[in-house]
């Protein structure tokens, strides 16, 4: 048995095989005209607002709910979603780099404002980033069905509060975020 020492986040012991949660390389599929990239784009949102209304309603706590309130919101935002679309148009990117381009934009403008709470909103907009991605790429999120530490590179608020409690008993990061 392998065996990990790191700093503890919180209390407690937990012990339980280890859910390797990995991000696979996203598979490439020829681009598409700028109308079938739209469609796909949207089919995209779409199915990112349904997994986040459907999490925010399932949240075991109230800042679980509140993040995924706030994700769904932004995906709602006409300034971002209309960044997506002017790329995807004019420029001629894929849905894929459209999206990429406007988190870039929109983390950057977030991460320079003033108030520490909207530079953490950067987070949010690179994590909804995340979920179009792998939405686009034709990926399922992965989910343990068994009691598990859950191991990954890194996780977001997102990603925690996605997890049921009552099967991933703790996480474990590379980078301790």
């Amino acid at each position: 048995m392998k065996q990990f020492q790191g700093t503890a986040a919180s209390g407690g012991i937990c012990i339980a095989p280890c859910f390797r949660q990995q991000q696979a390389p996203a598979p490439t599929r020829q681009q598409l005209s700028p109308g079938e990239e739209l469609s796909h784009f949207e089919g995209a949102r779409k199915a990112a607002l349904a997994e986040l209304l459907a999490l925010r309603e399932e949240g075991t706590t109230r800042e679980a709910r509140e993040i995924f309130a706030t994700h769904a919101m932004m995906l709602t935002d006409e300034d971002f979603l209309d960044t997506v679309r002017r790329i995807i148009t004019l420029q001629q990117h894929s849905a894929a780099s459209a999206v990429k381009a406007a988190v870039g934009e929109f983390s950057s403008m977030f991460e320079e404002m003033d108030s520490a709470y909207m530079r953490e909103r950067a987070a949010d907009v690179r994590e909804i980033g995340t979920r179009l991605l792998r939405l686009l790429s034709g990926q399922v999120a992965a989910q343990p069905d068994t009691r598990c530490i859950l191991c990954a590179a890194a996780l977001s608020a997102a990603d925690t509060a996605s997890f049921d409690p009552a099967i991933v008993c703790g996480f474990a990061t590379e980078d301790g975020t």
